[in-house]
């Protein structure tokens, strides 16, 4: 089509020769880095678009401010540095941001560093989103429906976006989500207002508690935490780094989790939740958050050089 032709149709307005910027956004909802510049010109001067970076820095949400402890009511709480000192220095050693967080229901503890830290949670919201749907049928006395069960399995084992962005609509965006954290006591949680689940915040102590929650069996019913914990326990293999770093499956650990990553403006977001039962001592949940890592793999690496070690030691903690 011409540019003549496009305009007529669009507008009735022949647009002069001049430049146009597009935002790029993903299928997920999220703003990307880069800008499509577009140049209109006469047929004899048609130049071909270019993506570049974005020149102007892209808007950012400040999160809301967070109930201190997140999550924690009942909890004794103490220094990373106690659970493995190898852990928090290697950490350290990998900023710009990271958050850690590990609660032992068993034990009334919860070990943490840098953990109401928020960041955008890419695909560990999933996991809060499973919690959600799981809720909002126990409260209307109901089975979980098919259809949703449909989303929810690849939603959770192969972090299906488009599972996730239906099941977003269906169960009342982030309000829904935020709303249940409060619920059973979770702050540390702030929504994203519209369609863009990935670019909602999170603290490394929110996941962790939220999870801890559901190992402890304080939330949901017993059928329902089954089925979390089923779901959460069958990632797909290649989707398995992040918190199993450090635990073996063939000597008995086990491990449930969510992962989520996202190249976001200041760089990759890199996330990891879970629940390890270890083949000695207490089971617990664990969150791992980072941001401004300068690529996926640097992201895994920073998070499973801080969960191996942890792993190793949190089998010394019995009730």
């Amino acid at each position: 089509m011409s540019r003549r032709e496009y305009a007529t149709q669009r507008s009735l307005v022949l647009p002069s020769a001049q430049d146009y910027s597009v935002k790029v956004v993903s299928v997920a909802g999220y703003r990307l880095p880069y800008v499509l510049q577009v140049q209109l010109r006469a047929a004899s001067q048609a130049a071909a678009p270019t993506i570049r970076p974005s020149e102007a820095p892209l808007p950012s949400r400040t999160p809301s401010p967070l109930p201190t402890p997140s999550g924690a009511a009942g909890l004794v709480e103490r220094p990373l540095v106690q659970a493995s000192e190898s852990a928090v220095a290697f950490a350290r050693s990998r900023a710009p941001i990271w958050g850690v967080a590990i609660v032992v229901p068993s034990r009334g503890l919860v070990f943490a560093e840098n953990a109401d830290t928020q960041v955008p949670v890419a695909s560990i919201v999933k996991a809060l989103v499973l919690l959600v749907v799981l809720e909002q049928a126990r409260e209307d006395h109901r089975p979980v429906s098919e259809e949703d069960l449909a989303l929810l399995w690849p939603m959770i084992t192969e972090s299906d976006n488009d599972a996730t962005s239906q099941l977003w609509e269906h169960i009342g965006r982030g309000q829904a989500v935020s709303s249940y954290l409060r619920s059973v006591g979770v702050g540390g949680f702030t929504p994203d207002p519209g369609t863009s689940w990935g670019a909602s915040f999170a603290s490394a102590r929110a996941m962790a508690a939220i999870l801890g929650k559901l190992l402890g069996g304080e939330i949901l019913d017993a059928p329902s935490r089954a089925l979390a914990i089923r779901m959460l326990g069958a990632v797909v293999p290649e989707q398995r780094w992040g918190v199993t770093a450090g635990t073996d499956v063939a000597s008995g650990d086990r491990v449930a989790l969510k992962n989520g990553w996202y190249p976001g403006e200041e760089g990759w977001r890199v996330n990891s939740t879970g629940i390890v039962w270890p083949r000695a001592g207490d089971a617990y949940a664990i969150a791992i958050v980072t941001g401004g890592r300068v690529s996926w793999q640097e992201g895994i690496e920073t998070i499973e050089g801080i969960a191996a070690p942890l792993n190793a030691t949190m089998r010394s903690v019995r009730s």
